[in-house]
């Protein structure tokens, strides 16, 4: 719990983090409001749902922090920037190719951030970030091994010793 003031003041990368991080995840309410609206997919209704859940809860934490730090709260994507009623544009299958560059992308900025970050609270936010980023990489890998659509690296023939020079 902040006591005083200055335990309220923000880093400027931390204000740069929490900044970048509201606007993605509006973003990210925004598209996938849309991709439930269009999803025929029971097993990707259940990532989209607890998406959904997750950067609500993010957007109100986030707010919290810039209202405590008495900065403005960035504008963010809200409902005008999405029609959830637009014609189906992408199938379920990219969908969750979608779902699985977006939580890389997120493990990737989130791992970025936590390093630039001092204040315990917001530590403790981009740490919940991360590991729920790789909890949905694990999850939508998962998904598409068992629907055969995950695509493997190839496979290379490895020597069976070092070479010499």
């Amino acid at each position: 719990m902040l006591t005083n003031n200055k335990d309220k003041q923000l880093s400027s990368a931390e204000v740069a983090a929490l900044w970048m991080t509201y606007t993605n995840n509006s973003l990210l309410l925004c598209t996938f409001r849309y991709f439930l609206a269009i999803n025929e997919d029971r097993d990707i209704q259940a990532i989209l749902e607890d998406g959904l859940k997750v950067f609500s809860e993010r957007i109100v934490l986030m707010t919290n922090f810039f209202n405590e730090a008495n900065l403005p709260v960035p504008d963010g994507f809200t409902d005008q920037d999405v029609n959830v009623n637009a014609p189906r544009l992408f199938t379920d299958n990219f969908v969750l190719y979608y779902l699985a560059q977006m939580a890389k992308a997120g493990a990737g900025l989130y791992s970025t951030y936590l390093p630039l970050v001092s204040r315990p609270d917001i530590v403790d936010f981009f740490v919940k970030c991360i590991s729920r980023a790789l909890d949905y990489s694990k999850w939508v890998t998962s998904l598409k091994l068992s629907k055969g659509i995950f695509v493997k690296p190839p496979m290379l023939e490895m020597p069976k010793m070092i070479s010499e020079k």
